[in-house]
């Protein structure tokens, strides 16, 4: 029997922290079918409990300041006249544009050409750098770019990233508000653009969800428990929480609110908590490697975001069946029906403080999400046939 002939597969993804992106980059990754494709990510960085979860072959290509060392370890250059030439002019460039997209692109153009040639390449993330990344490293058939947030102002001025755009073979959209947005701004990618949703193990999460958590004690009875998993970052909207917490406490709540995360916005949010003198009530509990045995554990899960593309954690509490509170951003319309799966509040700390007030009032409503989660089907996997469809075609 003839072995089969595997497709080539590149993703460009620059820098893996910990994030709700990179966790469905993971999550994509691991589900694309071996036996038909060959995958290599090019990255600047990959954290080793990320590189733990890669399932099956995947090689790792590692971008340097202007180098690239392959999966076996070699480093590649290109130190030919021509190109030392090409370097000088973009290194000048660099240095005199005030662009941060165009920063970028002349970063990357002093970067050797990668040697093997792809099928498909992806650059997972529609921002300032996996594009220009992919754009002048990679030979291949057909490229890909991913949008997983807002466009952001200072984007969807800049020419040269309509340029880039049309650029590329693809474009897939987590959800079907970025891809409206997207089509907003940039009217010529409506026909390549298309909505993908974040794929999510389903039975790995249930399974992880049942590990024991250490701390026996973070968990009160008789009292409200909720938890928010995230990056503590600005979009996020953990500044809302001690406001809406200093409201729930002063009207004779029992509560206690959980985050797990980590992030550029953790001191900010430490001192609003001891401003709002809510220090026994809101605990910053720092990054878990493994989030579902808390998120299982607790009352109410609140999404209190400015922003989202298609918010991977709250998919998490629903696939866990915990009644969930989020603010009206982006995809949240997509994943909830407010008052039948889940409950959809006006993005502010008021908004917030009525959606919690309400279903810690409204136990019978905490109930009815519950039941209606229970018989809702969560099932997405089939997402990845976008995938090989566009690339076989």
């Amino acid at each position: 029997m003839d072995e089969i002939i595997k497709k080539k597969i590149a993703i460009v993804f620059s820098y893996l922290i910990v994030g709700g992106t990179e966790e469905s980059l993971i999550n994509f990754i691991n589900s694309i079918d071996r036996n038909r494709y060959e995958i290599t990510l090019f990255t600047r960085r990959i954290p080793e409990n990320y590189l733990k979860r890669l399932e099956g072959k995947v090689k790792i290509c590692y971008i340097t300041g202007t180098d690239i060392i392959d999966y076996d370890g070699n480093i590649i250059k290109d130190n030919t006249i021509k190109k030392v030439i090409i370097n000088i002019i973009f290194k000048i460039k660099l240095h005199i544009t005030k662009n941060n997209y165009k920063k970028n692109l002349f970063a990357y153009k002093t970067l050797p050409k990668y040697r093997e040639a792809f099928d498909c390449a992806i650059a997972y993330k529609a921002n300032y750098i996996e594009p220009p990344i992919l754009l002048s490293i990679l030979n291949t058939k057909k490229k890909i770019t991913w949008v997983h947030s807002e466009l952001s102002s200072n984007i969807v001025t800049i020419k040269e990233y309509s340029n880039c755009l049309n650029s590329f073979d693809k474009i897939f959209c987590v959800s079907q508000r970025l891809k409206q947005i997207l089509i907003k701004y940039y009217p010529q990618t409506c026909k390549k653009s298309e909505v993908f949703y974040n794929i999510l193990d389903i039975k790995k999460i249930t399974d992880k969800s049942s590990e024991r958590i250490d701390e026996n004690d973070l968990f009160i009875d008789n009292t409200i428990n909720i938890v928010t998993v995230g990056r503590i970052s600005g979009e996020k909207g953990y500044d809302r929480i001690p406001d809406v917490m200093k409201q729930l406490v002063d009207n004779n709540y029992k509560i206690k609110w959980i985050i797990i995360g980590d992030g550029p916005d953790r001191e900010r949010i430490e001192n609003l908590i001891k401003e709002h003198n809510v220090e026994n009530n809101v605990v910053l509990l720092g990054t878990r490697e493994n989030p579902y045995p808390y998120m299982r554990a607790c009352d109410i899960y609140v999404q209190p975001s400015y922003t989202e593309g298609y918010c991977t954690t709250t998919y998490e509490a629903k696939i866990l069946h915990k009644p969930v509170v989020t603010t009206d951003v982006p995809g949240m319309r997509e994943q909830f029906e407010s008052g039948k799966n889940g409950l959809i509040a006006e993005s502010s700390v008021d908004g917030l403080y009525d959606g919690i007030k309400k279903l810690i009032d409204e136990p019978e409503l905490r109930e009815k999400f519950i039941h209606n989660l229970e018989n809702e089907s969560m099932d997405n996997s089939g997402e990845i046939e976008k995938l090989y469809k566009f690339i076989e075609e």
